[in-house]
């Protein structure tokens, strides 16, 4: 087997590996189900960057914190199952319209038994996601006043304080995003 060929074989049963590990943190310590996390994975986009490797780290993160926070079982529910759909249609592009396509996805595949995790009420729970998800637009960091929400958005960076190679990792896969998105490479 070629260097390249082993190399992109051992990254993908590492993430594969990390991304088993989150989600059985999300399931253990929530009352998020797997059938909720399968089909939060089966709307997402397999863009380099904003995927569901992408959402289920900023699902952990959001828990994490929501738990080092001491916050309510129901709280970490909210923030775990608002990540776990945050991007799932983000096409790379910075502007509402991929909030606003995640938001309507997730309406779409969620079951009752998966909006009652959030909320009782399906009608308050899509608006507690729509504001969750939409909190994540980059350009409302800071600007947002719901604790939950924060959670959220700094979970969605948690990343950037990372590791050099997964910063690399993440970078690299920003880099290929942006540039099939403006269909031409970015310069160094």
């Amino acid at each position: 087997m070629n260097i390249e060929l082993e190399s992109f074989l051992k990254g993908k049963v590492f993430r594969m590996r990390e991304n088993i590990k989150k989600i059985e943190f999300i399931v253990a310590n929530s009352d998020i189900t797997l059938p909720f996390v399968v089909r939060a994975a089966s709307i997402s986009r397999g863009n380099p960057y904003h995927n569901f490797g992408h959402q289920i780290g900023v699902a952990e993160y959001a828990m994490r914190i929501a738990i080092a926070e001491n916050r309510s079982r129901n709280e970490v529910n909210i923030v775990g199952g608002g990540s776990l759909v945050h991007d799932a249609k983000h096409n790379g592009i910075l502007d509402s319209f991929d909030e606003v396509n995640s938001l309507e996805a997730a309406e779409q595949f969620m079951d009752d038994d998966d909006f009652k995790i959030i909320h009782e009420d399906r009608e308050k729970s899509v608006a507690i996601l729509r504001d969750l998800i939409m909190s994540t637009i980059f350009a409302n960091r800071g600007k947002i006043e719901d604790d939950l929400a924060k959670i959220i958005q700094d979970a969605d960076l948690a990343h950037l304080g990372q590791d050099i190679f997964y910063w690399l990792w993440a970078s690299m896969g920003l880099i290929e995003e942006f540039s099939r998105q403006r269909n031409k490479p970015l310069s160094p």
